[in-house]
């Protein structure tokens, strides 16, 4: 009796951990699909540099908008 209990535990163990190998495939082949259709991926080293630009042209300009908005903003407190 004791053997028929473990290999229904087994057994059961072996499909639980099935589906869950299956969600998370089907998963992965989803967003690989999604990343592969991307037109926004680019070289490792061209998004280096677009980041780098982009930070030192424009960290100037959001910095006077930040500074110019200080005063601007209204504070609403919830009860």
């Amino acid at each position: 009796m004791m053997v028929y209990l473990l290999l229904y535990n087994f057994l059961c163990f072996m499909f639980m951990l099935n589906f869950i190998i299956a969600i998370i495939c089907e998963s992965y082949l989803a967003v690989t699909a999604i990343v592969k259709n991307s037109e926004a991926d680019q070289e490792f080293f061209t998004d280096i540099y677009s980041v780098i630009m982009v930070f030192f042209v424009f960290s100037h300009v959001e910095g006077r908008i930040r500074l110019s908005c200080i005063g601007q903003e209204s504070f609403r407190y919830v009860a």
